[in-house]
């Protein structure tokens, strides 16, 4: 090791190396990237040069070339760049479930990363997290930028050359490694010393730890074992309605749309009707153009039950194709929005609008929980909500005819939203009374209820979809799996976007269908070594009312949540604090302190987070983001003269509190000026207190100015014992957008 008096670190780039004068290899590293330099200790001629090699020991899905339909889950295999056709016969692999829903897995030994070649002072004394010069593969005691810890070293062995895999990248077996060349390790790669001198090459232990000899040329395979954690990801949820939003007491009255009364008078032992032609999602007003319309619902009242493409349902589930899918529905992502095939007109689902789209109520924001093992990431939970064991397939039961095993996680996340059931929405339907009646122009029916375990005769708010982005970046090197899994029902369709802003479609599972699933290899578009970052643009719909699954899996290094944009914009409000000072004062250094409070007011819970991150525009350029807990306690913020912050999304309905604390020394508080602007339009209202308070609406910003006088004290032998100076004026406003009235005709958003 580098003694006290060591020479200050040069470095020499040499290809992948830094050569150094310290006598330590260096372990600095950038997020998620494979270490774009190695150090070499040297102080002078050539060090004896090593090969590093890296495994790690991943749980993988057990894919299967055979299985049954009444053990195994099916997924359509499009490795190779097989999407799926309107056709009974896919390509398929199976994996094994069982009674408690747990899909099948494999242990393998798999190649992560390429080589390095490294060399050290055979003079020095040496321990193995040296040799891990990977910041992807950071240890407990020394997490990388991100604080993750996505892989533990576990063991290492010693051998004259590279091992070499399996055709997939696997260590089969190290049997014919000798035992004494294997070394298993503890929590931390500090229990032995490594030493590559020969003088030290029979020797097996130092100062009582394990000594491990590496002689020169040697190759050290590290071998990791990934550790376990939670990861949270953002997504977007619509709410979709099929009916007027009203109920009816007779199905004539439903017919002719009379005498409809509020959704929330609705008893849950009373029949109850709703109109469903051709109304919420399904209006006309939401389609542009002649093509097949997309709709939902799932039963023939809707009046667009029986529209086909190519000959083939897209709104019930199809015939002479397998699992009664409709694949091609989609065919492309094209800036931020996803694209149909030329024959389908659709409403405006997702993030294309927000506003004006009739039967559609946006939730921005939401929670995706995820278990992570390693760098595989498998679908638990949505935040705040009843769907909760998502990892699990663990609701079970034979179909009818016993020739198909159905398997359901009962994927239900806008159950608990506080729209269901209420003014304006559809009534609540799937009762196992069976109370509950569609009313078409021209005919009648029940609802559907679901046909997987626990979904008959449960209360559901079956119609709604979910989206998603996230962003990974691949390090230079890196030849692990990349891939994506896919289980469930309705429509999911993913998109992949290249380094070069290209996205493409990778998986599609279209229809109203039986759940059936998808394996997606990623190696098929990003062949190995190929470094860079990437984008997964998602898409879910619910859209048949007769169970709902969404099990999902992905193994990706260095991901990250991006939000998804919706257009034209949302209907959350914004707080704006900003300090100023009068009468002349050019104090820019004095810090005053104000407390920021929120509560949940009338706002909608689910829609509520337990933080909002609270953005300071520092003076000096800089930013600092302090979080504000939703309750009592609220945050104290400090602002100089000039700063202001910004609390942002918060959700209308919501109260705010702002109260500045005693100023500081010379300084006396003056005015407090709240300006509102809303609907195009602005309100300004000065008031003498320390405190601002008021309820957040939607599409409107709020901006909360606290101007200080500066307090002079004069000589007691004359004047005034003050004097006032005057000096600036309140900002522009930031721009004023359009506050949307939510109304059920033009749908809805809370975020």
């Amino acid at each position: 090791m580098a003694s006290a008096g060591a020479e200050t670190e040069t470095a020499t780039a040499v290809e992948d190396t830094i050569v150094t004068n310290i006598g330590t290899v260096a372990t600095d590293s950038i997020s998620f990237a494979v270490k774009n330099k190695m150090a070499v200790r040297t102080t002078g001629g050539d060090y004896p040069t090593y090969t590093v090699d890296f495994y790690a020991e991943l749980k993988r899905l057990n894919l299967q070339s055979e299985g049954t339909d009444t053990t195994h889950v099916t997924l359509i295999d499009t490795r190779g760049k097989r999407l799926p056709t309107n056709a009974l016969d896919q390509a398929l692999v199976y994996v094994k479930t069982g009674a408690d829903g747990v899909l099948d897995s494999v242990d393998k030994k798999q190649h992560i990363f390429n080589p390095k070649t490294i060399s050290f002072n055979p003079a020095d004394t040496l321990d193995m997290g040296m040799f891990n010069v990977l910041e992807q593969l950071s240890q407990k005691d020394n997490p990388n930028p991100n604080g993750e810890h996505n892989y533990e070293l576990m063991m290492f062995c010693v051998t004259e050359s590279v091992l070499t895999p399996n055709e997939n990248g696997e260590l089969t077996s190290l049997n014919n490694i000798p035992e004494d060349k294997i070394f298993k390790l503890g929590e931390k790669s500090a229990d032995m010393f490594v030493r590559t001198s020969d003088e030290t090459k029979n020797n097996t232990t130092e100062n009582g730890k394990t000594l491990v000899y590496i002689p020169e040329g040697a190759t050290i395979t590290l071998i990791f074992k990934p550790t376990t954690g939670k990861h949270e990801h953002s997504a977007n949820f619509y709410d979709y309605d099929i009916s007027d939003g009203l109920i009816y007491e007779n199905e004539d009255d439903a017919k002719q749309q009379k005498n409809g009364k509020s959704t929330s008078t609705q008893v849950a032992d009373k029949q109850a009707y709703a109109y469903i032609h051709k109304q919420g999602i399904n209006s006309d007003a939401n389609y542009v153009g002649s093509g097949v319309k997309l709709a939902f619902g799932n039963v023939p009242t809707t009046g667009l039950n029986d529209e086909k493409v190519g000959g083939y349902n897209i709104n019930q589930a199809a015939t002479n194709v397998f699992r009664r899918c409709s694949f091609g529905i989609v065919t492309g992502y094209d800036s931020g929005k996803i694209v149909y095939n030329s024959k389908i007109s659709a409403p405006q689902l997702f993030n294309e609008a927000e506003n004006s789209v009739t039967g559609k109520t946006t939730y921005k924001n939401q929670t995706l929980v995820f278990n992570r093992l390693g760098d595989t990431y498998t679908m638990t939970a949505v935040k705040n909500t009843g769907a909760q064991n998502l990892e699990t397939l663990n609701h079970q039961k034979d179909s009818w005819d016993k020739k198909l095993r159905m398997y359901s996680n009962e994927f239900w996340p806008m159950d608990d939203i506080a729209g269901v059931g209420k003014d304006g929405h559809d009534f609540k339907h799937g009762l196992a009374n069976g109370k509950q009646t569609f009313v078409g122009k021209d005919r009648t029916g029940t609802p559907n209820t679901s046909d997987h375990p626990d979904g008959v005769g449960a209360e559901h708010n079956a119609f709604f979809g979910m989206q998603f982005d996230l962003e990974f970046t691949i390090p230079a090197g890196y030849v692990g799996p990349l891939d994506y899994a896919f289980f469930g029902d309705d429509d999911l369709w993913l998109f992949l976007e290249g380094a070069d802003g290209n996205s493409q479609l990778i998986c599609d599972i279209g229809g109203v269908h039986q759940a059936v699933g998808e394996y997606v290899d990623l190696r098929d578009y990003i062949p190995n070594g190929e470094a860079g970052t990437y984008k997964l643009h998602l898409f879910y719909t619910e859209r048949g009312a007769s169970g709902s699954c969404c099990w999902m899996q992905y193994t990706l290094p260095g991901i990250r949540s991006v939000p998804v944009d919706v257009i034209p914009g949302d209907q959350t409000g914004n707080l704006f604090i900003e300090k100023k000072l009068k009468d002349g004062a050019s104090d820019t250094s004095t810090e005053f302190e104000f407390k920021v409070t929120l509560d949940k007011g009338s706002a909608e819970p689910q829609q509520v987070a337990d933080f909002y991150n609270c953005t300071i525009f520092k003076s000096d350029g800089n930013v600092v983001v302090e979080k504000v807990p939703v309750g009592s306690e609220g945050k104290v913020i400090r602002l100089k003269a000039g700063e202001k912050a910004a609390l942002e999304r918060l959700v209308p309905g919501m109260k705010y509190t702002v109260s500045e604390l005693d100023p500081n020394g010379a300084y006396e508080a003056e005015m407090i000026t709240t300006t509102v602007t809303s609907n195009g339009s602005t309100t300004t209202d000065p008031v003498t207190t320390k405190e601002a308070s008021g309820v957040i609406q939607g599409n409107t910003n709020i901006q909360v100015t606290f101007t200080n006088s500066v307090f002079y004290t004069l000589p007691e032998t004359g004047g005034p014992g003050t004097t006032w100076y005057t000096y600036g004026v309140l900002p522009a406003l930031v721009a004023a957008v359009v506050l949307y009235k939510r109304s059920r005709k033009k749908g809805g958003t809370v975020s």
